[in-house]
């Protein structure tokens, strides 16, 4: 199966330098109808997508919307690689509380061997903090887009509420991979993370101050049932896998300037010399 990701020609050399993948946040996306619904527990600000395609079908639809109006690129990959890790995190202390055997309550943050499609020094940045999902997460991180009817009886049908919390049956990020069927030309394939809110600051250059006011949230945020606690990062910008280009297709849009695709070309083969290139097959009628 290929994998088509559609942007604009100035961003795509962007991806290639810096080996990375935009992740928007739920609430930002086009349709209004994704994760309608919102909860302490089950916040759409807390996803962040990346969105591909898996077919060609609405392909006119893609160039126009997403294609900088057949101005853009297009990229085909036949796997979207990732630097999966093993995440070992342990970050905690007592706090003033005591359980009812005299012990001090503990707070903090706990992953212990979870697959995670990023490394641990990813999973702290400025203003967030990623969560991986789960020990299936490999299975499901990059799943296709299930188009619904109604897509909140959809994603309700997965959702138990109680007086002590939400129960989701099977993968939490489900949630985000659901659209209403007028968007089902896209044949969309999804890559979907989660995060929380983190300390406004650069873990690499303050680990252990970031630490301590990561702690101090989650503390705060247990006091108030974690409400509010999503971040207000609009995108993260998630690492790929060294290799993750290797043999990418850029195929140019039918309303690019020749000069412009001629210059894009040679950038694009300075980074990735094994790098393709085609002109798109849409003979788009000139607009005025």
């Amino acid at each position: 199966m290929t994998f088509y990701h559609y942007t604009n020609a100035d961003t795509l050399p962007l991806i290639l330098a810096n080996r990375t993948l935009r992740f928007t946040r739920a609430d930002l996306l086009d349709d209004e109808s994704e994760v309608p619904f919102r909860s302490v527990q089950l916040d759409q600000r807390r996803f962040f997508v990346s969105s591909w395609s898996r077919g060609t079908h609405g392909e006119a639809g893609m160039w126009a919307r997403y294609g900088d109006a057949d101005r853009g690129v297009r990229i085909s990959l036949k796997e979207v690689r990732f630097p999966w890790s093993l995440l070992h995190v342990n970050i905690s202390r007592e706090t003033r509380l005591h359980k009812k055997d005299g012990s001090p309550q503990m707070v903090g943050l706990q992953i212990r061997d979870v697959r995670a499609p990023y490394e641990k020094k990813t999973m702290f940045g400025t203003g967030y903090v990623l969560l991986p999902t789960g020990a299936d997460e490999e299975a499901v991180f990059g799943s296709d887009v299930l188009y619904a009817t109604n897509p909140e009886a959809e994603v309700q049908r997965r959702v138990t509420l109680t007086e002590e919390g939400m129960t989701f049956r099977g993968d939490a990020t489900y949630a985000a991979r659901v659209k209403g069927t007028a968007w089902a030309d896209q044949a969309e394939h999804r890559f979907v993370i989660s995060a929380i809110k983190g300390p406004l600051m650069d873990h690499a250059a303050e680990p252990t101050r970031y630490s301590n006011a990561l702690l101090d949230l989650i503390e705060a945020g247990s006091a108030s049932g974690f409400a509010n606690f999503s971040p207000d990062v609009p995108y993260i910008d998630l690492p790929l896998a060294n290799d993750a280009f290797e043999g990418v297709i850029v195929t140019t849009g039918s309303w690019m300037p020749s000069a412009l695709r001629d210059a894009l070309e040679r950038s694009i083969k300075d980074m990735v010399p094994t790098a393709i290139f085609e002109e798109c097959a849409l003979k788009v009628r000139p607009r005025h």
